[in-house]
Parts: structure tokens; C-alpha cells; sequence
């Protein structure tokens, strides 16, 4: 081969690797870029869920404040039905404590009077 072709075949050869390392370069820049897009299309999903789960957390706090309101006053209530209640059980239990004690007079009076009965009816009959 000539020093000629040998040289033109050397610049065609720098030639194609200078082609090849420019199209290299541009797919590097390109996914450089795109990777970069990638990124921030994360970064900004992880932002939208981030703010998705502060209001959720926030609507949720407030649902159960309501329901501890809610549930507190309904425990009040039950606590006023329960005194309620007791004071009635507390009345009935004096109620029939006193009529027990109004029968246990009456019948021990009339036991006492039939034994009284029994030893008068005794002594006249024998």
C-alpha cells in the first residue's frame, strides 16, 4: 500500500471514530438528561404523596377528635344514667330493707301472740 492510501484509510479510520465518539457523547447527553427527568419526575411524586399522606393524616386527626367529643360526652351520659341507677337501687334496697323489718315485727308479734295463745289454750283445756 501507498503512504497515500495508507493515509486516507488513517483519516477515514480517525474520521469514524470521531463520528462514533460524537454519537457516543450525544447518547451520554441524552441520557444524562433523561435520567435527570427521571429523577425529578420521582422527586415531585414523592412530594404529591408526601402532601397526599399530611392531609390524610390532618382529615384523619380531625375525624378522631370529633369521635373523642363524641364518645366523651356519651361516657358522661352513661355515668349520669349510672348514678342514676345506683341512687334508685340504693332507694329500693332501703324500701324493702324496711318492709322486711315492718313483716319480721308483724310476724314475730304474731308468733309471740300464738305462743301466748297456745300456753293460755293449754292451761284451760288440761
Amino acid at each position: 500500500m501507498s503512504e497515500t492510501a495508507n493515509e486516507k484509510s488513517n483519516a477515514a479510520v480517525a474520521h469514524q471514530l470521531g463520528l462514533l465518539t460524537g454519537t457516543v457523547q450525544q447518547l451520554h447527553a441524552a441520557l444524562t438528561t433523561r435520567i435527570d427527568d427521571i429523577r425529578a419526575d420521582v422527586r415531585s411524586l414523592e412530594s404529591s404523596q408526601r402532601t397526599a399522606l399530611v392531609n390524610i393524616e390532618a382529615r384523619l386527626t380531625h375525624r378522631i377528635d370529633g369521635l373523642e367529643k363524641n364518645v366523651g360526652r356519651r361516657i358522661d351520659g352513661l355515668e349520669g344514667r349510672v348514678g342514676r341507677l345506683e341512687e334508685e337501687d340504693k332507694n329500693f334496697l332501703k324500701a324493702s330493707s324496711k318492709a322486711g323489718g315492718v313483716s319480721g315485727g308483724v310476724v314475730g308479734a304474731l308468733v309471740a301472740g300464738g305462743v301466748e295463745l297456745i300456753k293460755i289454750l293449754s292451761t284451760k283445756v288440761i
